[in-house]
């Protein structure tokens, strides 16, 4: 047995290795296993992107002041004389060796105090690198990450509010509290506002749209320059770069933005076109309609991530006057079934 062998790679080792944590036999068998194959290199680079984006997050304090500025969560000191002092990335060795090691999944905590005349306030920056993570709040709402996503939240939330800042996309179930508005604040100074309800966020840096859907209840979704409210079902999308914000309740509004959590697509009265459209958003651009005559007409069909596209094909000719035909570059042309 060799040297790299007699240590189990894993992602507490990765992390410790991210973190400086590690003693230097531990940290040769690390970077001999990065240089074994892209695989290895690619699934350390992923963890350590995640790690370094929660240092990126810039979360605004509880109580807003707008005269203060955050330079950034990493020590440098804000326009009043208020500091923020940082602490070091926890890496807890125990808590990520105790995960499954057939479940792939990382979170971290990066923990920091606002010191200011209202006291002291510790935060905390959730990471999570594989989607289905879970993290309860300190009020009790729950939230389900999607990949590469992290939040920040104060470990105990104001008397007055409850906030918090996002990067990526998740789904939020929030416990009702009308004396204490729950806040998200968002990239390009967006924010979503309730008081219990649950919906869908995504708003990563750097992407052009912020959208946000809302599973039940309501929510008040914005900036400082405009606003909407959006109830059950609907959808609000901004675009970053024209400034412009809508509302969408089209009946494909948030059938795309849950896939991702419920692994489950559900087209009830859909055009058939704007359910292909979906189809090929998550799939890969693998189908091609081809007939006119009903593209318009309203299905009924659904989709598990688990399934092959040819069960969703053969469903949909089934019951639609419909075939379908698999070209040579893996696409599949859907065309009018003329008997």
């Amino acid at each position: 047995m060799d040297e790299n062998e007699k240590i189990e790679i894993s992602d507490a080792l990765l992390m410790g290795h991210i973190n400086g944590e590690l003693n230097a036999k531990e940290n040769k068998v690390v970077s001999n296993w990065i240089d074994e194959s892209q695989a290895n290199e690619a699934r350390y680079n992923l963890l350590l992107k995640a790690w370094k984006a929660a240092g990126k997050v810039e979360p605004k304090p509880v109580v807003v002041d707008t005269d203060l500025a955050w330079k950034n969560v990493m020590g440098q000191i804000g326009q009043n004389e208020e500091k923020v002092i940082p602490i070091n990335r926890v890496f807890n060795r125990r808590m990520y060796l105790s995960i499954a090691a057939s479940v792939v999944v990382l979170f971290g905590v990066l923990t920091w105090m606002k010191f200011s005349g209202a006291g002291e306030l510790e935060y905390t920056t959730f990471v999570a690198v594989e989607s289905g993570l879970v993290d309860e709040l300190p009020d009790g709402s729950v939230v389900t990450f999607n990949a590469n996503t992290s939040l920040v939240y104060p470990v105990d939330f104001a008397d007055d509010e409850r906030r918090v800042t996002l990067n990526g996309e998740a789904f939020f179930d929030i416990e009702r509290n009308e004396e204490k508005p729950f806040i998200i604040d968002l990239p390009q100074d967006n924010y979503v506002k309730v008081l219990g309800t649950s919906f869908n966020i995504k708003a990563a840096e750097g992407d052009s749209l912020t959208e946000v859907y809302v599973s039940s209840g309501k929510v008040e979704f914005g900036s400082g320059e405009s606003t909407i409210i959006l109830v059950a079902g609907q959808k609000g999308i901004y675009n970053r770069n024209s400034g412009e914000l809508i509302r969408d309740d089209s009946p494909t509004a948030g059938i795309e933005d849950m896939f991702w959590k419920e692994e489950k697509l559900s087209f009830d009265d859909v055009a058939l076109n704007e359910a292909i459209e979906i189809m090929n958003s998550i799939a890969g651009d693998s189908l091609v309609l081809d007939c006119p005559s009903i593209e318009n007409q309203e299905i009924h069909s659904s989709f598990n991530k688990n399934q092959s596209l040819e069960i969703f094909l053969d469903a949909l000719t089934e019951s639609y006057p419909l075939i379908y035909i698999k070209s040579p570059n893996g696409k599949y042309r859907i065309e009018c079934n003329a008997d």
